[in-house]
């Protein structure tokens, strides 16, 4: 399926097809039938691809990612929707989503640190530094979430006692008298 085709798709699944997506773009319906089919002199603007994925998705219409999804396999990347459910724009949105970025230069390391078949010292730091960047971003994720249940069920729940800071009694460790 070529790029267009996948435009296409989720055009046609749209509710009221092809005359009700060029209206919100603000086109005729010929003029945007020309641009999705690549008529001679007729081109769809990225711009405008986008505008229909957007809007696509939005109502969670079928075949709404493959546009984007196309082009992430033209430079031989993936496609990783958020969860349904995150509001856009929200705080745990933009959280989930800045760990997705920190996942993928992580294993974009790894797989620049392993090409070769062999993991220098310096390789290793950096893979390391990305794993270090991904597991903060992953507990700022989870701090977010825990604040939004401290919000949303805090009056509910009695507040937690205070951390012992006293000798431990009893505890023993291996090697240690």
């Amino acid at each position: 399926m070529d790029l267009l085709d996948s435009v296409l798709r989720a055009v046609r699944h749209y509710p009221g097809g092809l005359p009700a997506v060029a209206l919100r773009l603000n086109k005729s319906p010929s003029t945007f039938e020309k641009e999705l089919r690549g008529a001679p002199h007729y081109k769809l603007s990225v711009t405008d691809a986008a505008e229909v994925v957007a809007m696509a998705h939005q109502l969670g219409v079928p075949h709404a990612l493959d546009y984007p999804t196309r082009l992430a396999e033209m430079v031989g990347a993936t496609l990783l929707p958020l969860p349904d459910g995150l509001q856009p724009g929200s705080v745990t949105a933009a959280a989930v989503a800045e760990l997705m970025r920190e996942l993928a230069d992580l294993v974009g390391a790894v797989v620049d640190a392993d090409a070769d078949n062999q993991i220098s010292a310096n390789e290793l730091r950096q893979v390391q530094a990305k794993w270090a960047e991904l597991v903060g971003h992953g507990q700022h994720l989870m701090a977010l979430l825990a604040d939004k249940h401290r919000v949303t069920y805090g009056r509910f729940e009695p507040p937690a006692p205070p951390p012992y800071e006293g000798p431990v009694v009893g505890l023993k460790i291996r090697g240690m008298p």
